[in-house]
């Protein structure tokens, strides 16, 4: 169980910001107080990826065996990736 959730960490991550977002514009349709919630959503969700990325590199990386080595890597791949989809999806309530 713990090697899912390690897996699927980032991808949940995005996944509370991309319905999270589509909720609060589904709410407030075209205000600044749902560009405002957008932005703070989108904040909380890149600390948290941050602080994903931050565990799995202090994890250590010599010792152990290839499919923790594995499991660690990509995790972090799917955290990075879930960086890139927060930020584009958080991208027009900043610039808008």
């Amino acid at each position: 169980m713990r090697a899912w959730s390690l897996l699927l960490s980032g991808l949940i991550v995005w996944a509370i910001h991309f319905f999270g977002s589509y909720v609060i514009a589904s709410i407030f349709p075209g205000t600044m107080l749902a560009r405002a919630l957008i932005l703070i959503l989108t904040f909380f969700c890149l600390i948290a990826d941050g602080y994903l990325l931050w565990s799995f590199s202090r994890a250590p990386t010599h010792g152990g065996d290839r499919v923790n080595r594995w499991l660690r890597s990509s995790s972090a791949l799917a955290v990075a990736f879930s960086v890139i989809a927060i930020f584009w999806q958080g991208l027009p309530a900043a610039l808008g």
